[in-house]
């Protein structure tokens, strides 16, 4: 019988923290969520040029095709691990803390598409976000 009994999705060790703090930001209609735990530190894209970072556009990282972005506000999220190596996103709009009951599962149709790094949902100021992974 206990072989049946499914893991819990939340560790213990989540379950204390309660929450996780994440960075907002927004690319074309689109919101998405990053877990600050993941990012070494957020800079301009002048900055990256001139440290001579290793830059990916947010699109192709994140494999949405062809869809044509206009940054209007770039900045480079540089990795945790990875300190050369960014991801150019837009439009950042603050950090925030976000509860761990608060997170959801993609919906079926989401996942059919496949979205290799997006893990979850998140309401926040009553709009939804998509949870990225940078890893």
């Amino acid at each position: 019988m206990d072989a049946l009994i499914e893991e819990p999705i939340h560790t213990s060790e989540s379950i204390k923290i309660g929450t996780i703090k994440v960075l907002t930001f927004q690319i074309n209609t689109m919101r998405f969520a990053v877990d600050l735990e993941e990012i070494y530190e957020l800079i301009d894209l002048d900055q990256a040029n001139q440290r001579e970072c290793e830059i990916t556009r947010f699109e192709k990282e994140f494999m949405f095709g062809n869809i044509p972005i206009n940054y209007i506000s770039p900045k480079v999220l540089l990795k945790k691990n990875a300190e050369s190596s960014g991801i150019l996103i837009d439009q950042v709009c603050e950090i925030c803390p976000i509860s761990i009951d608060r997170i959801r599962p993609l919906p079926g149709l989401v996942k059919l598409l496949n979205p290799t790094r997006i893990w979850g949902t998140a309401l926040i100021d009553q709009e939804i976000f998509l949870l990225i992974d940078l890893q």
